[in-house]
C-alpha cells in the first residue's frame, strides 16, 4: 500500500519537473496551486471555492461582506440587488440602495441602513446616486474627492480649493434660486441667478477643465487652454503639468510660478531658464542639457532623454549617436565610437530609451529591470534584479532577498512576516514551508 510520505515525495518530485496539472472548479486535485478559479484551494481532493465565495455557473463569486474590486466580482445571483461597495475603505461586496435587504439586514452599503426591509440612504447627508446605486455625499458634505460626492446632480465637484473640502456646484452647475441650489456654488464662483441660472467661475478664478473654479498659476492642466485664457500671452501648462509663466515672460508679483527650471530674475522680473538649461523651440519651456536633472524626457534638449533608471534622473545621450561622448550615455550602457550600446545583460526600451537589466544585473530602481522580458522583475533591497514576492521560480537564487523559492507552486516566498511587500523587506517571524517541513520528515524516515 502506498503511504501518505511516498504521495508527498512523488508530488515534490511532480514539481521539480512543473508536472502540475490546471483543474477548473469542480475538478479533481491534488494541490492549490492546480486550481485555476483564483477563489479556490484543493479541499476533499476537489478544486472548491473558499470560504466567502459561492460557486455561480462556473465561477467563484464574492458573498456580501467578501472584499471586491468591481461588480463583477460579487455573487449577483444568491442577493439580488448585490453590487461593490468603493465607497466602503476597503470595497466589499453590499447590498445597493434601494435593494431588498429582507433576508441581509445588516448588508447594506456603506451609509444605508435596512429600513422596512429595503436599504435607504442616511437621509441628513447623503442619497442615492442613480448611476452607481452607492449612497454618496449631499451638496455641502464634507469629501476628499469628487467621487465622493453624488454625481446625480450635474457637475457636483469636492471644493478641494478650500481648507476643509466640501461637495459643492462647480462651474455650469444648475443653481436657480428657485431650486434652492444658489448658495452652493464651489468657492470662487456664483450663481448668474438673472441669467444662465448656472454657477460661473470669477475672472481671476478659471475652470481648470474638471468643473472647478481655481487661480491660473500653479493649477493642474494637461492643455494650454485649461489655463486661464486672458495671459496665454505669458502662460503655458508647463512640462510639470501645472499652469505656469512661460520662459522669458514677465514673472512680476509671481516670483514662483515660473515655469520648471526656470527662476524670476530680480533685475528684470523674468523668467530665465536655470544654470544648464535653455527656452525651447517655441520659447515656452526650460531643456536641460546632458547631465541636467529631469523627470521626463520633455525636459530634456534635442536629442536627448530623461533617464529614469537612475536614482536621480538625468538627462542623458539614448542608445544610439553619442557623438563621441564617453560620459553621458544612459546609464548601464557607454560610449563606443559614435554610439551608446547597453552592457551586455542589459536591453535598450524602445520607449524610455534607457537600458534596462535582465535577472541578476544591477539596478538603481525598478525601472531599471527588463520588465518587457519578465514582467516579475524588480529591484531588491541589494539593487540587482531580481523576481518578487510570489512570482513564479526555480530556484531561490531567482528570488528576491529575504525570500526562498518554495510551495506547491514553486513561487518567491518571504522569510519575514511582511508577505504582501513585493520586495520582502519587512521583519517578522521566519515562515517555514509546510512542504517543506513534510519532504524533510519523508526523507530522514526513508
Amino acid at each position: 500500500m502506498v503511504g501518505p510520505g511516498y504521495l508527498c515525495v512523488l508530488l515534490v518530485i511532480g514539481l521539480f519537473v512543473n508536472n502540475i496539472n490546471a483543474v477548473a472548479l469542480d475538478g479533481t486535485c491534488t494541490a492549490d496551486c492546480e486550481c485555476t478559479d483564483a477563489h479556490t484551494t484543493c479541499q476533499s481532493s476537489t478544486c472548491a471555492c473558499v470560504t466567502g465565495y459561492a460557486k455561480i455557473s462556473s465561477a467563484c463569486k464574492a458573498s456580501i461582506g467578501t472584499t471586491c474590486t468591481t461588480t463583477a466580482d460579487c455573487d449577483t445571483t444568491t442577493v439580488t440587488g448585490t453590487i461593490c461597495d468603493t465607497t466602503a475603505a476597503s470595497p466589499v461586496c453590499k447590498i445597493e440602495s434601494s435593494g431588498d435587504c429582507t433576508n441581509v439586514q445588516t448588508g447594506c452599503v456603506s451609509n444605508a441602513a435596512c429600513d422596512s426591509n429595503a436599504c435607504t440612504c442616511t437621509a441628513a447627508t447623503h442619497t442615492e446616486e442613480t448611476s452607481s446605486k452607492l449612497c454618496k455625499k449631499k451638496l455641502g458634505q464634507s469629501c476628499t474627492t469628487t467621487a465622493d460626492c453624488d454625481a446625480s446632480v450635474t457637475k457636483t465637484v469636492c471644493d478641494t480649493t478650500v481648507a476643509s473640502p466640501v461637495c459643492k456646484l462647480g462651474s455650469g452647475g444648475g443653481c436657480s434660486a428657485g431650486g434652492g441650489n444658489a448658495a452652493e456654488c464651489m468657492s470662487n464662483s456664483a450663481c448668474d441667478t438673472g441669467g444662465t441660472d448656472l454657477c460661473v467661475c470669477t475672472a481671476t478664478h478659471p475652470e481648470d477643465g474638471n468643473f472647478l473654479c481655481v487661480g491660473n498659476y500653479g493649477h493642474t492642466c494637461t492643455a494650454l487652454d485649461l489655463c486661464d485664457t486672458d495671459t496665454n500671452t505669458v502662460s503655458i501648462c508647463s512640462n510639470a503639468g501645472v499652469c505656469a509663466i512661460k520662459a522669458g515672460s514677465s514673472c512680476a508679483g509671481k516670483t514662483d510660478k515660473c515655469v520648471v527650471y526656470a527662476g524670476c530674475t530680480g533685475a528684470s522680473d523674468t523668467c530665465a531658464c536655470g544654470d544648464g538649461y535653455t527656452k525651447d523651440g517655441n520659447n515656452e519651456h526650460c531643456e536641460g542639457a546632458a547631465g541636467k536633472a529631469c523627470s521626463s524626457s520633455a525636459d530634456c534638449g534635442a536629442s536627448l532623454y530623461c533617464d529614469l533608471a537612475l536614482t536621480v534622473p538625468l538627462c542623458r545621450k539614448a542608445v544610439g549617436d553619442c557623438g563621441g561622448d564617453q560620459v553621458n550615455c544612459v546609464t548601464f550602457s557607454s560610449c563606443t565610437g559614435t554610439t551608446c550600446t547597453c552592457a551586455t545583460g542589459y536591453t535598450e526600451d524602445s520607449t524610455l530609451k534607457i537600458c534596462q537589466g535582465a535577472i541578476d544585473k544591477p539596478c538603481n530602481n525598478d525601472l531599471g529591470c527588463n520588465t518587457g522580458s519578465d514582467a516579475d522583475l524588480v529591484c531588491d533591497t541589494t539593487k540587482t534584479c531580481k523576481k518578487k514576492q510570489a512570482a513564479t521560480c526555480t530556484t531561490t537564487d531567482q528570488c528576491v532577498a529575504n525570500s526562498n523559492c518554495e510551495g506547491d507552486c514553486k513561487v518567491c516566498t518571504c522569510t519575514g512576516g511582511v508577505v504582501d511587500d513585493k520586495l520582502c523587506s519587512g521583519a517578522g517571524a521566519v515562515i517555514v514551508s509546510l512542504l517543506v517541513l513534510l519532504s524533510a520528515l519523508v526523507v530522514a524516515k526513508v
